[in-house]
Parts: structure tokens; sequence; C-alpha cells
């Protein structure tokens, strides 16, 4: 087990989920522990210009061209890392004139913990998935599935770090609680410890906010302050929309659920979420 410090970027669990370059990643691949961990490498090849020529333009482009993430599963579904390979025909393989597969552009988050509970997303809106993978199917060997990602140039950038704003503790009342604290946009991560009502075991329906208003993609992560007050999360459709379409309980004190807003249909849907052993 690897100790809690604070020069740790993530801390246990990480949820690894991909997509189809251009969206929000919401598929979830599988998921990371500490000893599997992610590392980030950026690449300065400089060797092609001559001194005159180098500026801030010619070494982003060098560093963007050298840009990778590594990590290594713990668990995860076969379909769901072929499919982040390249390896299926269902949407995210582009398919040239000559029928030969290529690599999907992808995006890549990574969703977890820092050292001090603080929510952290780690965001690249259009990779490739690159490097070399093997998986060993003997028994008790399908674990630390290598994968790399290297991140492409576009309109949000190489990656980008998304962080929880301090937690605000809330109460609900009649089922529903006000998310306060959040940033507009994908940037905006609330983090919220909740109790029930009278400080008993409560249902929680609805998650509305006004200040700032919801907007698309705002992220909310979601605790309980007690075990003497577990917390069940009620799937709706239109309001909360769970994985698997079933309600689900936090009964410990480091369960987490994050959950996104869908501004066109007003309703907060899963992004990941923690069952603490």
């Amino acid at each position: 087990m690897v100790s809690k410090t604070t020069n740790q970027l993530f801390w246990g669990h990480v949820e690894v989920l991909v997509d189809a370059t251009g969206t929000w990643p919401t598929t979830p691949v599988g998921y990371i522990t500490e000893a599997g961990g992610v590392s980030i490498e950026g690449s300065r090849d400089l060797a092609g210009y001559r001194v005159a020529e180098l500026d801030g333009d010619a070494i982003m482009k060098t560093v963007k061209r050298g840009m990778k993430v590594s990590l290594k599963l713990a668990q995860f579904d076969p379909a769901l890392v072929a499919k982040a390979l390249g390896l299926t025909e269902d949407g995210y393989v582009i398919t040239s004139g000559n029928g030969v597969s290529s690599d999907p552009e992808l995006a890549l988050r990574l969703v977890g913990t820092r050292h001090d509970g603080t929510p952290l997303h780690l965001y690249i809106p259009r990779c490739v998935s690159s490097g070399s993978m093997k998986i060993d199917f003997s028994k008790g060997a399908a674990s630390d599935i290598p994968l790399e990602f290297t991140a492409l140039d576009g309109t949000s950038g190489l990656f980008q770090f998304d962080f929880g704003r301090p937690s605000a503790d809330l109460t609900i009342s009649t089922g529903t609680v006000a998310r306060v604290n959040a940033a507009a946009g994908v940037n905006g991560i609330a983090w919220h410890k909740l109790s029930g009502e009278g400080a008993a075991a409560d249902t929680l329906t609805d998650i509305t906010g006004t200040t700032p208003a919801l907007a698309q993609n705002e992220i909310v992560r979601l605790q309980i302050k007690a075990i003497t007050m577990p917390i069940t999360i009620d799937h709706a459709s239109g309001i909360i929309e769970l994985t698997g379409a079933a309600d689900w309980a936090m009964t410990k004190l480091a369960d987490w659920l994050d959950l996104y807003y869908d501004l066109a249909t007003t309703t907060w849907k899963e992004i990941a979420r923690y069952d603490a052993p």
C-alpha cells in the first residue's frame, strides 16, 4: 500500500474513461490502483531546429508531439479496452479507403482523488492509443494492463487538470440539495459531503443550483458526512441517472460518486463511483 503523501497527484482508486474525441468521456474502461500508477511524459526533441528558429511556437510543437500518458489498469473490461485501442467496428474505428483500420482519436479522462480527499480529473480531449500492450490471461495474472496514450493538439489544448472546490457540507431537505461553489463549464467540480434530513439515513433524489446556474458538463462529487447517515442516491431517468439504472447507497466515508450535468436534458449523469472496501 502506498502511503498518502502531499506530493502524490492521485491517491487511491482512479477511474479511466474513454470515448471518441470531441465528446465528454463517460465510458469506463477500468481503474488504476496506487501500485499501478499514472505517468505523464513530455518530449522536447529540438534537434531538427536551428538556434535562430527556436521560438515559442517551435518549442510548443515539439512538446505537443511527445506528450504521453502511461497507465496500468488493475481491472478492466476486455471489450472496452479493445474499443479504446481501435479493435472493434462500432464507431471508434476509423476505416480508410483500403479497408484497413487506423488508430481512432479518443478523449481520455482520469477521475480520482488527491491526498486531501479533493476530487481531481485529468482530461485529454484528443489523443491516440500508442505503444505496445500485453495482457496475460493466466489465472490471476490479468492485472496491471499497460496502456499508453499520445496527446494531440486540439482546441482545448493537450490536457487539463480539474480540481474540486473546497468541500461544502450539505443537508438533504425533502430529497434535494443545492450544489454551491461550482465554476461554470468543464472546470467546475463541486465537492459535497451529505447529511441526511434529521441527522438520519436519507435518499437523494435531485441536485439543484442557482449561483451560478447549472452549466453543461459541470461536475459534482458526493460523499457522506458520517457513517451514521448512509445516503442512497436515487436513480431516476431525467433527474439523476446512475450506471446500471439502479439506486446506490453510500455507506462508507471513502465512498464517492461523480456526476456531470447534461444541460440539454437537465439531468445529472454518473461519470464514476468508488465503492470503498
